[in-house]
């Protein structure tokens, strides 16, 4: 069976939480996943110029950005991909608003397991392409 390669893009500066979420996805999605990182926001909208992805894993604290900011920069730029915050700032109405403004789901760093990560990404896959397409 020829199954589809899932692109996401990683949008994450501490090494250590970027590899600790590549290989929370590696271990538990049922696809299989070709990760790109970017470390800061600017590399990401670089990457977003030049290809494609069905996901991007956002963290809202970055070096050049913060907060609903980063995640509008981001949204702005990709409209047709599935954002998922994955930030450890555990602020509910931080969360409620960029669902209400186009995330796909919220999710704070240390309460999340690879399981519930992949289904996550897979979820909001899924959700994008039945918007897309109706």
């Amino acid at each position: 069976m020829n199954e589809k390669i899932i692109k996401c893009l990683l949008v994450e500066d501490n090494p250590i939480d970027a590899k600790l979420v590549e290989a929370m996805l590696l271990k538990a999605s049922s696809h299989q996943m070709d990760i790109l990182s970017a470390k800061n926001l600017q590399d990401a909208l670089g990457l977003l110029d030049k290809q494609y992805f069905d996901v991007i894993v956002l963290d809202l604290r970055l070096p050049d950005s913060d907060g609903i900011d980063t995640f509008r920069k981001i949204y702005r730029k990709a409209l047709k991909i599935p954002v998922i915050i994955l930030t450890a700032i555990d602020d509910e109405s931080l969360a409620i608003q960029t669902i209400k403004e186009g995330a796909q789901d919220y999710i704070i760093k240390g309460q999340i397991n690879e399981r519930q990560l992949a289904q996550s990404i897979s979820f909001a896959i899924a959700r994008m392409h039945l918007k897309n397409d109706s």
